[in-house]
């Protein structure tokens, strides 16, 4: 092969690599070097082998973690193998919290979108589980003291809710999360402020099994098949959806803010796959390509 032809090639797959990399600007696949059930204190895990984006390793907030082999996969994206098992601390009559903590090295600013996957366990009417960010000075890590909340179940609840600081939009319909399946979460943020300004931020948050998932990856995760469906549990519609605006909110998601996947009054939760990306659903779920 000619020698600029080679050059030429070497050209196209570097910038196709970076591409790639830079459509994930935050990366989570949990595709740790450690045998299953390692506990995230005492097998010392950083973070994924694949991870991207992030300015520190994973530590315990509250209860426990733990290392899963196994990742939750679904039909029609990508998954790197392995997930993370967060477990709420044992109390007396109830469980306690749960929950890891990253800082994200990446910040946003204008329209993100994201997407996390989660297997619950037993769960009760005053579970709550989900991703939370957080500020790292913030006194207690949990919704409602949270910069931004996403939660497929909430407190006193069946269903989910999106927050953004205190104010929480409740879903009140749709199919609740069911122990023991899993279930991909999305969601998009529009109108992120720069630091020390204001906007009219919107959080959006969509909950979908199996079934649907497979149903609008066959599309590409078109956001106008999302915004149109309805909630159920037929493969074209989605099982909750939740969407709220906040007037001039100053809330954004800032280079070192908390990420963290949050449990409550559950035995456990799978997280998995977590994704932030500026380009489209598409890029956010990891459509398999």
């Amino acid at each position: 092969m000619h020698k600029s032809t080679i050059s030429l090639l070497k050209v196209f797959l570097l910038s196709f690599f970076i591409t790639s990399m830079n459509a994930i600007e935050i990366y989570e696949a949990f595709d740790l070097k450690a045998k299953n059930n390692t506990g995230f204190r005492e097998g010392n895990l950083i973070g994924g082998l694949t991870s991207a984006g992030w300015m520190s390793s994973w530590t315990i907030g509250d209860g426990t973690a733990k290392y899963v082999k196994d990742s939750l996969v679904f039909r029609g994206l990508e998954s790197s193998g392995g997930s993370a098992k967060v477990i709420g601390e044992r109390k007396e009559n109830f469980i306690g919290k749960g929950s890891l903590l990253r800082q994200m090295s990446v910040p946003f600013t204008g329209t993100v979108y994201g997407s996390f996957r989660v297997l619950p366990a037993h769960f009760m009417e005053d579970s709550i589980f989900g991703l939370i960010f957080t500020l790292p000075n913030a006194a207690e890590f949990n919704p409602r003291n949270a910069l931004f909340s996403i939660c497929p179940k909430r407190w006193g609840s069946s269903y989910g809710a999106v927050g953004v600081g205190k104010k929480v939009f409740k879903i009140q319909n749709g199919v609740p999360c069911e122990k023991n399946k899993k279930y991909l979460v999305l969601w998009k943020m529009t109108h992120l402020p720069e630091i020390g300004s204001s906007d009219g931020v919107t959080i959006a948050m969509w909950v979908l099994n199996e079934n649907q998932v497979e149903h609008f990856s066959e599309n590409g995760f078109d956001e106008r098949d999302l915004n149109l469906a309805a909630s159920g549990e037929d493969s074209s519609n989605v099982l909750q959806i939740g969407r709220m605006n906040v007037k001039d909110s100053k809330y954004s998601l800032y280079k070192g803010v908390l990420l963290s996947p949050f449990t409550y009054n559950t035995t456990s939760v799978v997280f998995d796959e977590v994704r932030i990306s500026t380009q489209s659903f598409a890029e956010a779920v990891g459509i398999d390509k």
